[in-house]
């Protein structure tokens, strides 16, 4: 056995951090595995999975708590540089509308947060949810994108059913201007 201490040569160290500076996730959000007809899943993720992606790039199921998923980002050795989240919701659009928003971000009152959390744990997964909690624990980088899906069937939508009876605009997640007007296209 050498004691010889192998290295990289320093265009490999300096790639290797690079691909760290520029690691990209891209999340699946919701209860596709659950829900009859849900457009967004395993056939998705299949599909995502053939692409050829740059170096850093994950692509993951978050079909399951937002809590847990947030703390799994905590967890990470390296933050990602940029989040694309994927869901099917009901924000009032016509049925099959995809939206492509950034995420403004912001801080949510203590109780909004907390009626999140009260959802997140009781088994609720909702991209709204995720983007709160995840704010609120500080995961989400400044390149954070929503790709949203307006789900023919919104029956479940995004499932906030305690702040549909609070009158809420549908789609307001945090503050008056969650997701940024100038970023929002409809494709």
């Amino acid at each position: 056995m050498s004691s010889r201490v192998r290295s990289r040569p320093a265009h490999a160290a300096s790639e290797e951090r690079e691909a760290e500076a520029m690691r990209t996730i891209i999340g699946i959000v919701g209860y596709y595995g659950f829900v009859r007809g849900y457009p967004l899943g395993p056939e998705l993720l299949e599909h995502l999975n053939l692409l050829e992606w740059p170096e850093g790039t994950e692509i993951r199921e978050m079909n399951w708590g937002p809590v847990a998923i947030v703390q799994d980002l905590q967890a990470s050795a390296v933050p990602p540089a940029r989040v694309v989240l994927i869901g099917a919701l009901d924000r009032g659009l016509a049925a099959g509308t995809v939206s492509c928003r950034r995420w403004a971000g912001g801080a949510a009152e203590p109780a909004a947060v907390q009626r999140r959390m009260f959802e997140a744990v009781t088994g609720v997964i909702s991209l709204d949810n995720l983007l709160v909690i995840g704010a609120h624990f500080g995961v989400w980088p400044q390149d954070t994108y929503t790709v949203e899906l307006q789900w023919a069937e919104s029956g479940l939508g995004d499932l906030v059913l305690d702040e549909i009876g609070q009158g809420l605009v549908p789609g307001q997640v945090v503050g008056e201007r969650p997701l940024t007007p100038e970023a929002r296209r409809v494709v």
